[in-house]
């Protein structure tokens, strides 16, 4: 599948990838998680938006699920604050 550079990106150095590069840049952290390859850094450093990323490409690989429009609003805010605000923690019962 080709896509497009997205235009947003097209000032950063995300532009100068080729295809393979840019899968590269996208799955570091899949990649680390994943392979035990003694080649790979023993630690590294996840921030946030990078968990999110891989949380919701691993959801994406889910069949869909019909949810009650409340719930669907619910999940919809929660994944937002939790990608977009660093102060921000789930409730806890």
């Amino acid at each position: 599948m080709k896509a497009p550079l997205p235009e947003e990106l097209s000032d950063h150095e995300f532009a100068a990838f080729d295809r393979r590069q840019r899968n590269s840049f996208f799955n570091r952290e899949r990649d680390w998680l994943k392979d035990n390859n003694p080649s790979h850094p023993q630690v590294v450093t996840i921030d946030r938006r990078d968990a999110g990323d891989m949380i919701v490409r691993a959801l994406s690989g889910l069949p869909e699920v019909a949810f009650a429009p409340e719930q669907e609003a619910l999940l919809e805010t929660v994944f937002f604050l939790w990608l977009h605000d660093d102060d921000w923690k789930p409730p806890c019962k």
